[in-house]
């Protein structure tokens, strides 16, 4: 199981800052179900006999969400590039 990501270290030289993603957790788990529910009208309006893809796109916006983990970004002057790591 793939968790979603806690923490984001942004650095830039020889500074870094870390910020708790997970304050924003219940957001994200608003907007997941805001999302099921759109998906769901959408299919029921378009097709009404496949409601079940609406979990199945809540699903897939919860694995893009937690797959975000682990990424790093560089950007910058070489000597002093601005770094963003997820965690």
């Amino acid at each position: 199981m793939i968790f979603p990501p806690s923490f984001v270290h942004v650095e830039r030289g020889g500074l870094g800052i870390w910020l708790p993603v997970f304050l924003l957790w219940p957001f994200v788990a608003l907007g997941l179900v805001l999302t099921v529910i759109a998906a769901a009208i959408a299919l029921l309006v378009l097709q009404p006999r496949s409601l079940p893809l609406a979990l199945d796109v809540g699903v897939a916006v919860a694995r893009v969400f937690c797959a975000t983990r682990g990424t790093r970004v560089e950007a910058g002057p070489l000597p002093s590039p601005f770094i963003v790591t997820v965690h």
